[in-house]
């Protein structure tokens, strides 16, 4: 007698695909992680912030004073330098007493020596609460007790210091761009606001007082093809400048 031999059918496993939604979810994560990369790079290999030393001046108008910022990035160290726009250096017969932020660096730079790159521009003393604004963690002085601002260089890079340099700021710089709407007569771009804020944040300063040969302002009148003209200066200490400059080139 002949039994059936019995047969059995497999049913094959269909195979798992791989959902679209999560090779498109992946796609998304490596362009992102590319583009980061690529904009991190593309703001730190650029020659705003891999010069060695690059100069800040800020003419503060109101108030008529002048901060000169140097950032050594190999040292490590920004020097800090503030003077009145009135003053002269008399043996090269230089004044800081210039129409525009520009030419008071060109002054500058005659007295300190040429940097790599060099940016400048013209704020207000009331620019001062717009900057503060730039970033949450800044005091209110109003709102705190204290007592009225100096409107100082300290004060300036304390609250430089305090704006806050996130992930989306080296893609989109929002801060950059807003501390650049106070800026006037500027040449300052996103990259080089960048540098001033991460320098100052991530590094130490020195601020490196100026003597001068008088106390007050010497009154200067002397005559020209349309009369006389009456100016006040401030005569800068020659030793003074000499011993900053070699400072700042230690």
């Amino acid at each position: 007698m002949i039994y059936p031999v019995p047969t059995h059918t497999y049913k094959k496993k269909p195979k798992r695909k791989v959902p679209w939604l999560l090779i498109l979810i992946l796609i998304a994560i490596a362009f992102a992680v590319f583009f980061l990369f690529y904009t991190h790079n593309l703001l730190f290999d650029s020659s705003d912030m891999t010069e060695p030393v690059v100069d800040f001046l800020f003419l503060i108008q109101d108030k008529e004073e002048v901060f000169f910022i140097r950032s050594n990035r190999q040292q490590k160290i920004s020097y800090a330098v503030q003077m009145p726009l009135k003053s002269f250096e008399p043996i090269q017969a230089v004044s800081l007493d210039q129409s525009t932020p520009q030419g008071i660096y060109n002054s500058i730079e005659k007295l300190f020596g040429r940097a790599n790159r060099s940016f400048w521009a013209t704020i207000e003393t009331s620019d001062f609460t717009v900057l503060a604004q730039l970033s949450k963690n800044a005091p209110d002085v109003s709102q705190t007790g204290a007592s009225a601002p100096s409107y100082d260089i300290h004060h300036f890079i304390g609250l430089v210091q305090q704006i806050d340099l996130s992930v989306i700021e080296f893609i989109f710089f929002p801060k950059m761009k807003a501390l650049q709407n106070i800026f006037k007569m500027d040449n300052f771009n996103n990259r080089s606001a960048f540098r001033l804020v991460d320098q100052l944040k991530n590094y130490a300063y020195k601020a490196t007082p100026v003597a001068f040969l008088t106390k007050n302002p010497v009154t200067i009148r002397y005559l020209t093809d349309s009369g006389e003209v009456e100016v006040e200066r401030f005569y800068l200490d020659d030793k003074s400048l000499k011993s900053i400059k070699e400072f700042m080139s230690q």
